[in-house]
């Protein structure tokens, strides 16, 4: 077993390596890198976060203007969205959890949250 290169390893795509290769580094640097890592994903998270919440938002209040909706309604609609945003991240999470690995979950691309772009967005980290 050949030592692994940390270097290497940050210049590159982690997601691409394979699982055994992944495995061996986590056992072998499972604390600070877990740390490191969650700490990566955890910004990247919060700023995609408020990007897609951020064009939810617009979406939403293009839409209530077409319709002419009330202010209070608006109001609700949007702590819907923000919430389910939430749920969705967490329910990753959890799943992560009982499958003893770190979830690191961001919003589908383009956020499409029809049934089909939901499911497969949780990607392996360590």
């Amino acid at each position: 077993q050949n030592p692994i290169n940390y270097q290497k390893l940050l210049e590159n795509d982690w997601r691409e390596w394979e699982v055994s290769t992944l495995k061996d580094i986590y056992e072998d640097t499972a604390d600070v890198w877990n740390r490191m890592k969650l700490a990566i994903a955890n910004v990247e998270i919060n700023q995609k976060k408020q990007i897609a919440f951020q064009k939810i938002k617009e979406r939403t209040l293009l839409k209530a203007k077409r319709r002419k909706d009330n202010e209070e309604r608006v109001r609700l609609k949007l702590l819907k969205k923000e919430q389910r945003l939430r749920f969705q991240r967490l329910k990753l999470e959890i799943q992560g959890k009982i499958l003893n690995i770190t979830v690191i979950t961001a919003p589908p691309r383009g956020l499409k949250t029809t049934k089909k772009s939901r499911g497969h967005h949780a990607r392996f980290g360590f």
